[in-house]
């Protein structure tokens, strides 16, 4: 008694043409699209939640904190939750602006960065209770600096492999 391969009966219709309607989908590309979008919406609501604090309340209550400050860095933090949504979008949709859209979500996500590393941090460290108070908020501040480039890097360098650019057919 000998073994036979299973044949399916899609075989044939597969070897006569086989790009017919397949398109080469990779498992990791949907569920980290899943998971930015799903930050992305989280962090875009808690962003709205801190807009409509810092609108509310007036100048001086925040010590060393301006209003316009505030607001400004809350506009900077929406701003990157859209880009993040978008490169999210572009990875679920297998779209061939993915790197472009990473790349403009990176530098976004820096200059964001830059901006609350200079002018919010500092201003927050100044109202902490001790030092070690302090040093929790550029620590904590730093630590999510870093996660959030290395999502964009992480999967810029994903991007590189042969098996992503026939995926999101890129060049």
């Amino acid at each position: 008694m000998s073994e036979q391969m299973y044949e399916s009966p899609q075989a044939d219709l597969n070897t006569q043409n086989p790009n017919a309607a397949i398109k080469f989908k990779r498992t990791a590309s949907t569920v980290w699209g899943i998971i930015y979008m799903v930050l992305a919406v989280i962090g875009f609501l808690a962003t709205l939640g801190g807009l409509a604090a810092a609108m509310s309340i007036g100048d001086g209550m925040v010590p060393h904190l301006s209003k316009d400050l505030m607001i400004l860095d809350t506009f900077l933090a929406m701003g990157g939750k859209v880009f993040l949504f978008l490169f999210s979008l572009a990875l679920l949709l297998r779209a061939s602006w993915v790197k472009t859209i990473g790349i403009i979500g990176l530098v976004y996500s820096l200059i964001d960065t830059t901006f609350k590393a200079v002018a919010i941090i500092p201003k927050q460290a100044e109202t902490a209770i001790n030092d070690a108070a302090a040093m929790g908020t550029y620590v904590g501040f730093y630590v999510l600096a870093v996660v959030s480039a290395m999502m964009y890097i992480g999967y810029l360098i994903y991007l590189k492999s042969d098996d992503s650019k026939r995926e999101f057919n890129l060049k």
